[in-house]
């Protein structure tokens, strides 16, 4: 039998990256071990530890990090304010939604940790971090118009919070949203739903000094 060589320092972390990621999103954060995943990627527990430091480093490497790059490759596509382009506002709750959905299970490791890990004070701050970013494009391109005012009459902690609660929730409950007994909708059915009340609910309700947006 001829003994495999020797695996480098790169391979061995990508073994352990691979085999977390996939615990995370199946298993969620409580019900991983450090054991497992190293049993998973074909490494020993020493070397996970001497890697990653334990199971919030591995976490942190893998869910939040990929969530923290999918955000960013969202926000990035959204730089300038969209003021009152119905058509571009759509496109934006559109595409965040269509972030949220691709990410569903990961955002579901993230709630895991943040509600029922609080010995991961660090780890929960890191997600509470990325969801910042999440809530400040929404607050500073969605919200605002073309010269970066904010609308009049909306809260600027409060109404991005609740525009961006309405889309997570609809894509990550959507299970508890949708009964199985019923037909659930298509993406671009709920989309236009949350469109409809983003667009004429929160930026159109009384005491905004008559501003006729979108």
């Amino acid at each position: 039998m001829v003994r495999p060589g020797r695996r480098t320092t790169t391979e061995v972390r990508n073994l352990l990256l691979l085999a977390a990621a996939r615990s995370f999103v199946d298993h969620g954060y409580a019900q991983t071990s450090t054991r497992e995943i190293a049993r998973d990627a074909g490494v020993s527990q020493p070397l996970l530890f001497r890697h990653f430091g334990g199971k919030a480093g591995l976490f942190a490497q893998t869910v939040v990090v990929g969530f923290s790059d999918a955000v960013s490759e969202f926000t990035g596509r959204w730089l300038v304010p969209i003021g009152m382009e119905e058509v571009r506002a759509r496109a934006f709750l559109a595409d965040l939604f269509g972030v949220l959905v691709e990410n569903r299970e990961t955002v579901m490791a993230m709630i895991s940790v943040h509600a029922y890990e609080s010995e991961s004070d660090e780890l929960s701050s890191s997600v509470v971090d990325v969801f910042a970013g999440l809530l400040a494009c929404v607050r500073d391109v969605l919200l605002c118009h073309e010269d970066g005012t904010p609308f009049a009459g909306l809260h600027p902690v409060t109404t991005p919070a609740a525009v961006l609660a309405s889309l997570l929730g609809c894509a990550v409950f959507d299970d508890w949203l949708f009964s199985a007994h019923q037909h659930r909708p298509d993406n671009s059915v709920v989309v236009e739903e949350l469109s409809s009340m983003v667009l004429h609910g929160f930026t159109r309700r009384p005491g905004s000094r008559g501003d006729q947006r979108f």
